[in-house]
């Protein structure tokens, strides 16, 4: 429990001062004492968004309680003119005592913030540039709330595009990526392209499109049990049933995923995967010399055989399902299918000014005369070019499940999805 000092004003000098006892010299709420320290308040840092992540409530010793939060719905804007957002949007908890959303105007007076809303100030614990503490306290009942700064999204994929030419015909469908306040994929919707008015292909996110089954993890019915650091295995539940689980290696590679059906199992050589077999059919990989290090693990979707369709989860649906392990290093090159397959699938890569890549032709190839039977185009936006997606939120998808009706097969491959709908 912490145990401040009062505040000691000189006025004259406008100098405020608090000491705080810690055991381990934390500058939030802990246990233990220790020693004081000074805050000094540079009013720069002060200034933007800044995400609530922890809250501990004392009020005496015998009444101590703390949350922690993995989304950005506590949060407070501090802008340079002195006004300011307080966003309280979440369901279970309040932030600072504000049980709502609210704007609202501000003074800084050394470590103090007081805000015309309320007559009991912040006081600034700890600012760093991308780290603030504040202290709420009203009598013997104290509120400590730490924050962190939203992570920039620049240069982070925000959707993939696919064009298929079939010589007489064409196909779209596009996948879009939302980020968490700390720059991490917990959304992905699925999409089918249209054209506007002006004759221009686009690509909008479906209402039912994929999700990330991370976006569930406080849901009831849709669950991920993610043990891959301390047991190297991680389990999706629906229903509380079991509908796929992932085993993972000594460095992280996913090697088994299983339903109730079936088995796939994976290999790597060389810090890529060389092979997936499921079912007794086995596609083998090769791999050029380009890194897949875009924030999103490219490989995955521009595997013919890996993402879902959009609307429904297969066990091989391993990263939209939360159960992605460590990636492979390089980018495809070719994906070699068994011999009752008809067709293989080869890759080249388009470079802009930059030496970065900014497109993927994936051709699908007739095994037996060598003839092109489609190529697919597949290229992608990223934050830093996208105005009207610098700021992310997480769309508001349909929750509704419903258990599969039927199988969906791949060759000999067979596995049980469930649908999104």
């Amino acid at each position: 429990m912490n145990k401040y000092l009062s505040l000691l004003c000189l006025p004259a000098m406008l100098i405020f001062m608090f000491a705080s006892c810690s055991d381990d010299d934390d500058d939030g709420a802990g246990d233990g004492e220790g020693g004081g320290h000074e805050v000094e308040v540079v009013y720069e840092n002060l200034v933007g968004e800044w995400i609530c992540y922890y809250q501990h409530w004392e009020e005496g010793e015998d009444h101590q309680s703390e949350s922690y939060y993995n989304d950005d719905n506590l949060a407070i804007t501090f802008n340079e003119d002195r006004s300011g957002f307080l966003k309280s949007e979440s369901a279970y908890d309040e932030l600072l005592e504000t049980g709502r959303s609210e704007y609202f105007t501000y003074t800084l007076s050394g470590n103090i913030i007081n805000r015309n809303q309320d007559d009991v100030p912040w006081i600034i614990m700890s600012l760093k540039e991308n780290e603030l503490t504040l202290k709420r306290q009203d009598g013997d009942y104290i509120i400590t709330a730490k924050f962190t700064r939203r992570k920039s999204l620049a240069g982070k994929v925000s959707h993939l595009s696919f064009l298929t030419d079939y010589d007489d015909s064409y196909d779209y469908h596009s996948y879009w990526f939302f980020y968490d306040f700390k720059g991490e994929l917990n959304a992905i919707g699925f999409g089918l392209g249209a054209f506007d008015e002006d004759d221009n292909l686009t690509f909008e996110p479906q209402q039912n499109g994929v999700r990330y089954i991370n976006w569930y993890n406080k849901g009831d019915r849709l669950k991920l049990i993610d043990h891959k650091d301390d047991g190297h295995y991680a389990e999706v539940f629906f229903n509380n049933t079991s509908i796929a689980r992932a085993e993972y290696d000594n460095n992280g590679y996913l090697v088994e995923i299983s339903n109730n059906y079936d088995k796939g199992t994976f290999t790597y050589s060389g810090g890529n995967m060389s092979s997936f077999n499921m079912s007794d059919t086995e596609l083998k990989y090769e791999y050029s010399k380009e890194k897949n290090d875009e924030s999103i693990d490219l490989n995955y979707f521009i595997d013919y055989f890996l993402p879902s369709n959009g609307t429904e989860y297969g066990c091989v649906n391993y990263l939209e399902l939360g159960l992605a392990g460590k990636r492979s290093a390089n980018l495809i090159s070719r994906i070699n299918t068994p011999e009752f397959v008809d067709y293989y699938f080869t890759y080249s890569y388009e470079k802009d000014s930059d030496g970065r890549i900014s497109s993927i032709t994936r051709n699908c190839i007739n095994r037996y005369d060598n003839n092109l039977l489609n190529t697919c185009t597949i290229s992608w936006k990223s934050h830093a070019t996208l105005t009207l997606l610098a700021k992310q939120d997480c769309p508001t998808f349909g929750y509704n499940m419903i258990a599969p009706l039927k199988s969906w097969c791949w060759g000999s491959i067979l596995f049980y999805p469930f649908k999104i709908s």
